[in-house]
C-alpha cells in the first residue's frame, strides 16, 4: 500500500519538501535500542508507503506537486539533491502566471480547467507504477490564489476516484483582517469538507508558539514552522506497532467532524537539539497534558502515539488516565475516548509523545476567519474580483452558511 501526495501553491511544495526531508532523515537514522531487523523492517515500510525506490537505490516521492505563483520554486526543490532523494520530472506541475494569483476566482474556473488533465495524467502515471493505491495525502494553504485549483481538480478527482479516500493538510496563515486571504480560506474550507475523508490543520501562530518556546525575540522562519509540523504528521504516518496506516481516520467516526489536531512533545528547533538533554516519559507526558488542558477543547476521540523505549515506563505514566480529566463529547461511546499506540524505535533518535484529537479547537479559528470575511464582505470588499470570473453574491452567502455549519457542530459538542 503507497501514499501518493498532491500538493498545490508555494506554501504547499515548501511543506511537502520538509515532509520527505523528515520522512527520509528518520528513516536513515539507525536506532541502536531495537534490532537491526526492526531498523529494516520500519524503513522498509515507510519507504514503500512514501517513496519509489530506484534500482540506483535513489528515493523519489510518491508526489504531484502544482503551483502558478512562484517561477523560483525550483530553487526549493533542490535542495533535495544533495542526499540520496529528490522529486521525479513528473512530479512537477507548474503552470505560472501574473497579477491574479491570489484570485479564487479566476483559479477555481479559469486556471482549474486548465490544468486538470496535466495533473490528471502525472497522477494516473504514478498510479499505475503502484500495486495499490488507497489514499491521496493532499497538502495546501487553503488561503492562496491556487486553493482555487487545488478545489477544482480535487473535485474532479473525486469523481474519477471515488474510492480512494482524500486525506487534506491544511496549513493556516496568521490571522489577519486581509479579506481575500479570508475569503479564500472560506471558500475552500467550503469546497473540501465535503469530499475530504479528515482535513489535518496546522496554524502558523501555534506553530510559532512551539519554535519560539516562550521567547519571543527569538526570529522564526516558515522553513522553522514546517519543521516542527512536518515532524509532528509524520509522528503519526509513520509505522507503529500492530496498526495499518491509516488507523487515524477511525477517529472521523461521523462525517460532521473531520478536523484532526495534532500536539507533540518534545519540540525544539533543529539547532538547539544538541543543548537538550535525553527527555524523560514523565517529564513528555506532564507537558503534554498541560498544553491539551490549556486548549479547554472538549473532545470527539484520541489517539495517544508514543515512540522509542517505553517497555518499562507506561504503567507508571498513566497517561490515559489523565487524559479523563479532558472535556469529552456527552455523545461520544467509552471506546472512541482514546487509543494507545506503540512504536519502540526512537522517533528522529529521540522519544516522542504524538496526541491526535478529533476536537473543538478548530472551531475556534475558523469562526475568526468567516467573521472577518463576512465583515470585509458586508463593506463589499474586493467582491468584485471574485464576480468578475463566476463567483456571485449568493455564492458568498453560501460559503458562510456551510463554514458556519460545521462551526455550529463543533460548538455543539460542549
Amino acid at each position: 500500500m503507497s501514499v501518493l501526495t498532491i500538493c498545490f501553491g508555494t506554501c504547499g511544495i515548501r511543506f511537502t519538501h520538509s515532509l520527505y526531508s523528515t520522512i527520509f532523515n528518520d528513516i536513515n537514522a539507525f536506532d541502536p535500542i531495537v534490532t537491526q531487523h526492526v531498523n529494516e523492517e520500519y524503513k522498509h515500510i515507510s519507504e514503500s508507503y512514501f517513496f519509489e525506490l530506484k534500482s540506483s537505490g535513489y528515493l523519489e516521492p510518491r508526489s504531484v506537486l502544482i503551483d502558478i505563483g512562484d517561477p523560483n520554486i525550483g530553487e526549493t526543490l533542490k535542495k533535495s539533491k544533495n542526499c540520496n532523494w529528490g522529486f521525479g520530472q513528473n512530479a512537477l506541475g507548474f503552470n505560472f502566471i501574473e497579477g491574479t494569483t491570489n484570485n479564487w476566482s479566476y483559479c477555481y474556473y479559469v486556471k482549474g480547467p486548465e490544468m486538470f488533465e496535466d495533473v490528471s495524467s502525472r497522477l494516473r502515471f504514478e498510479i499505475n507504477k503502484i500495486d495499490k493505491i488507497e489514499y491521496f495525502l493532499i497538502i495546501l494553504s487553503p488561503s492562496g490564489g491556487c486553493a482555487g485549483s487545488a478545489c477544482f481538480i480535487l473535485e474532479k478527482l473525486k469523481q474519477d476516484f471515488p474510492k480512494i479516500s482524500f486525506i487534506v493538510v491544511f496549513i493556516m496563515p496568521y490571522q489577519s483582517k486581509d479579506a481575500i486571504q479570508n475569503y479564500n480560506t472560506s471558500f475552500t474550507i467550503s469546497k473540501l469538507y465535503s469530499i475530504s475523508d479528515c482535513i489535518f490543520s496546522f496554524e502558523n501562530s501555534v506553530l510559532q508558539e512551539v519554535c519560539q518556546a516562550g521567547h519571543s525575540e527569538v526570529k522564526v522562519s516558515f522553513d522553522d514552522l514546517n519543521q516542527i509540523a512536518t515532524k509532528q504528521l509524520i509522528s503519526i504516518f509513520q509505522p507503529v506497532e500492530h496498526q495499518t496506516f491509516p488507523y487515524f481516520l477511525s477517529l472521523v467516526h461521523d462525517q460532521k467532524y473531520k478536523f484532526l489536531r495534532l500536539m507533540s512533545s518534545p519540540n525544539y528547533r533543529k539547532e538547539y537539539s544538541s543543548y537538550e538533554s535525553t527527555p524523560r516519559w514523565e517529564a513528555i507526558v506532564n507537558q503534554t497534558i498541560r498544553s491539551l488542558n490549556a486548549s479547554h477543547a472538549v473532545s470527539f476521540g484520541n489517539f495517544v502515539v508514543y515512540r522509542g523505549a517505553t517497555t518499562n515506563d507506561l504503567d507508571k505514566l498513566n497517561f490515559c488516565g489523565k487524559l479523563n480529566t479532558l472535556s469529552f463529547s456527552k455523545h461520544i461511546l467509552e471506546e472512541h475516548k482514546f487509543s494507545q499506540m506503540f512504536q519502540q524505535r526512537h522517533f528522529m533518535g529521540s522519544k516522542y509523545l504524538s496526541v491526535l484529537s478529533n476536537n473543538s479547537t478548530n472551531a475556534s479559528a475558523l469562526n475568526s476567519v468567516v467573521k472577518l470575511a463576512k465583515r470585509a464582505f458586508s463593506h463589499k470588499a474586493f467582491v468584485h474580483h471574485y464576480i468578475e470570473y463566476n463567483t456571485n453574491i449568493n455564492d458568498f452567502k453560501n460559503v458562510f452558511s456551510n463554514v458556519n455549519q460545521i462551526i455550529k457542530d463543533y460548538y455543539e459538542l460542549e
